[in-house]
């Protein structure tokens, strides 16, 4: 296999859900995208006392349009999310819950009582350490996540023949999906490298040969952890 061009990206399957994927592009813009899962917005109430919405993913973006409160967001790509849509960002996480929920306690923020508008499925470990700081968590569902049935031609016959050899994800359901919609294809992921945002999703990639841990949690480290890999 030729050596590939430094910021080419083109052995790359980039995995978002359908209203992640153009933004994510703009990151790998010859990768080849996957909009893994369509997001269905729920309608959701505020209560009155709710005084900041926290966001654990952009997939959730969708569902607080019409919410004029300020966000706390569990990472870069959320809170970035929430900007495009002109809301305020009070508090950016490293991505991951936990830390969102010890810096939120260790700050000085007025908010007494918060929203988590989260997905059908989602992490909740982190409110004691709210809940024990006097801060009150409210949750809501916002969204749920449709998942695409079948690979689309191209990207399991890219996966098959090693054309594309590089799997770029930023979440544990879209690895879920993938892993799951590649076995009904029989595409074996070991002879693959995923390259992941988080430990959390490097700790669940076990089907793949190779798994590449972005320094940080962040759009740039993503990008270098790609390229560190396409350099060899």
């Amino acid at each position: 296999m030729e050596k590939i061009e430094k910021n080419n990206y083109s052995g790359c399957l980039l995995v978002r859900t359908d209203t992640q994927l153009e933004e994510a592009k703009k990151d790998f813009p010859k990768a080849v995208g996957l909009a893994i899962a369509h997001v269905e917005t729920l309608p959701i109430i505020v209560p009155k006392m709710v005084e900041a919405i926290v966001l654990t993913s952009a997939n959730a973006v969708p569902a607080i349009t019409h919410i004029n409160l300020p966000i706390i967001a569990v990472g870069e790509q959320t809170a970035e999310a929430a900007k495009a849509i002109q809301k305020e960002v009070i508090l950016i996480g490293d991505g991951d819950s936990i830390q969102m929920a010890e810096k939120l306690v260790n700050t000085h923020l007025q908010c007494q009582t918060i929203l988590h508008v989260h997905g059908v499925t989602y992490r909740k470990d982190w409110y004691n350490l709210c809940i024990q700081q006097g801060i009150k968590v409210l949750e809501t569902t916002g969204y749920r996540l449709v998942p695409i049935k079948k690979l689309p031609t191209e990207v399991a016959e890219g996966l098959k023949t090693k054309k594309l050899y590089t799997v770029i994800l930023l979440s544990v359901q879209a690895l879920e999906n993938l892993i799951y919609l590649a076995t009904l294809e029989n595409i074996d992921t070991s002879e693959l490298t995923a390259v992941v945002l988080s430990k959390r999703i490097g700790e669940a990639a076990t089907q793949f040969g190779k798994v590449v841990v972005a320094k940080h949690p962040t759009r740039k480290a993503l990008r270098q952890a790609v390229e560190s890999i396409q350099k060899t």
